[in-house]
């Protein structure tokens, strides 16, 4: 009995494995994004994790943390990095919030003390836009793999061949059923 549609059973596991890989980059993505708009200690640290400074940050407090790298080695953002240089900015980010200044001029007047090289990721950076795409990407895999398997398993009742009902034999089963009564003879 030989068919033209290769069995369910075995496209199946591979089926699944394209959805898993896909949603693993696609979560993979998300978190990349996020971390563009988030700091990285946001992303890491845990509820029960205390803070830093031994206080509750400021709202905005972390964020802008994040944003921002440590003037020391220009490696770690303020958030993560562990150091006098980068508490003593902590310290001065956590004050000048709560005197209530905002976040934009805070940013503005250390990039002004030290460079536009604290900045961590520029406004410019081809991170966001690279994100975006691979996730677009992502979707478009998806929605082609959906349509061809839709596509394979239609392909299976557009033969013409009425389905035989369940327990009804086919012509393949009539047709081995012959060449075996030939062979016992």
């Amino acid at each position: 009995m030989s068919s033209t549609q290769p069995s369910l059973a075995r496209w199946a596991p591979r089926i699944v494995l394209a959805w898993a890989v896909g949603l693993g980059l696609c979560l993979t993505c998300a978190s990349a994004l996020a971390a563009t708009q988030a700091g990285p200690r946001e992303l890491m640290t845990s509820s029960a994790e205390p803070p830093v400074d031994d206080e509750a940050p400021v709202p905005g407090q972390r964020a802008l943390e994040g944003r921002l790298l440590a003037p020391c080695c220009y490696k770690q953002t303020l958030d993560i990095h562990e150091g006098p240089v980068p508490r003593q900015l902590r310290a001065e980010i956590r004050r000048r919030l709560l005197a209530g200044e905002s976040p934009e001029a805070i940013e503005r007047s250390l990039v002004e003390r030290y460079g536009e090289r604290i900045i961590a990721v520029s406004a410019d950076s081809p991170v966001r836009y690279v994100t975006v795409a691979l996730l677009a990407l992502i979707a478009l895999a998806g929605v082609a793999l959906v349509m061809g398997w839709r596509r394979w398993v239609g392909r299976g009742s557009a033969s013409g061949e009425p389905e035989p009902e369940a327990g009804e034999p086919d012509r393949y089963d009539e047709q081995l059923d012959a060449e075996l009564r030939e062979l016992d003879d």
